[in-house]
């Protein structure tokens, strides 16, 4: 029993307990101590049953036909409190927190219960949102009850197809459209702010462009779309003929030979996925030689950009 100065008490009569809240001198009363008896209790007195001068209270049972004698203790309600992380969304950790005293009993949705302080349910979904109750119990056998509300929000629904999902290298910078909801943020190789993409960054090759929308609620989801580059003003195979790379399979060095009359040209090496490896520009000499000392075995392109167009050469690294 818990106790203090001149409380009120009374029976609940369908969850077979007795209610006691605490007085203020002020007559006003407050919190809600809950204390088991036997089942339907119907009456209750207030007395003084084991002579230790400290009030008791007996209970009626109606179903059972018995009598509850709650002996008085010296001790009061903890005062509890309760918190959570939420709101949140679905797949994020939902952390409970309480604090009070010696003992933690947890309720809330869908039948939860748990016996830890401060409890964490893992990739928390729509159904964990709800009430979540606390009862706090302290060495006196006394106990508060406190509640939170808490929301677990969906992730939005996130599509992207991406427009235009080809175009050619060395064009202008494009403006890709086709996430929704709208206002997503894209990211991946050549994407610029606002959502624009560039050839000249990425480079010959096919992309996967990521789309992530973050709703009102903070809630966030992504999902992936590619966009292809073409090399679309490559000079034809009668005009390139005199552009060479030798040795080519190539295992250290490669040697590119181009005709004198070719004028002033940049050279761009890329990896098979169209990522920029080096660069050089302004160039005006008929022999160049290129180390590949520490790439990847594989196939690379060399692109010799002229004022007429593109020659793309594929290098061969072996070891």
């Amino acid at each position: 029993m818990c106790w203090k100065d001149l409380d009120l008490t009374s029976v609940n009569y369908f969850n077979n307990t007795v209610s006691i809240k605490l007085g203020d001198g002020q007559g006003n009363f407050s919190g809600n101590t809950l204390i088991g008896t036997g089942s339907y209790p119907i009456t209750i007195a207030v007395g003084e049953f084991n002579n230790d001068r400290k009030p008791d209270i007996i209970v009626s049972n109606y179903n059972d036909h018995s009598v509850s004698i709650l002996l008085g203790v010296v001790g009061v309600p903890p005062v509890a409190s309760v918190s959570s992380n939420s709101p949140i969304c679905v797949g994020q950790n939902l952390q409970l927190y309480s604090d009070g005293d010696s003992t933690y009993s947890w309720v809330g949705p869908h039948g939860y219960t748990s016996s830890l302080q401060n409890p964490v349910i893992t990739f928390a979904d729509s159904i964990n949102s709800g009430l979540y109750t606390v009862t706090v119990t302290n060495s006196s056998n006394c106990s508060a009850v406190t509640s939170t509300y808490v929301n677990v929000y969906p992730n939005p629904r996130v599509s992207l197809s991406l427009s235009p999902d080809t175009v050619c290298y060395g064009s202008s910078v494009q403006s890709l459209t086709g996430g929704t909801p709208v206002n997503g943020i894209l990211s991946g190789t050549g994407v610029l702010p606002g959502n624009e993409f560039s050839t000249t960054v990425s480079g010959p090759g096919n992309f996967d462009l990521t789309y992530t929308y973050t709703d009102t609620h903070g809630c966030t989801n992504s999902t992936v779309d590619d966009i292809t580059v073409l090399i679309c003003n490559e000079i034809s195979e009668e005009e390139k003929i005199n552009i060479s790379a030798y040795p080519n399979p190539v295992k250290d060095y490669f040697q590119l030979a181009l005709p004198k009359e070719i004028g002033e040209f940049d050279l761009k090496l890329y990896s098979h996925d169209g990522k920029l490896i080096g660069d050089w520009i302004d160039q005006n000499n008929s022999q160049i030689v290129f180390s590949t000392i520490g790439l990847a075995n594989g196939i690379y392109f060399l692109n010799v950009i002229m004022k007429d167009g593109i020659v793309n050469v594929p290098i061969h690294k072996i070891d």
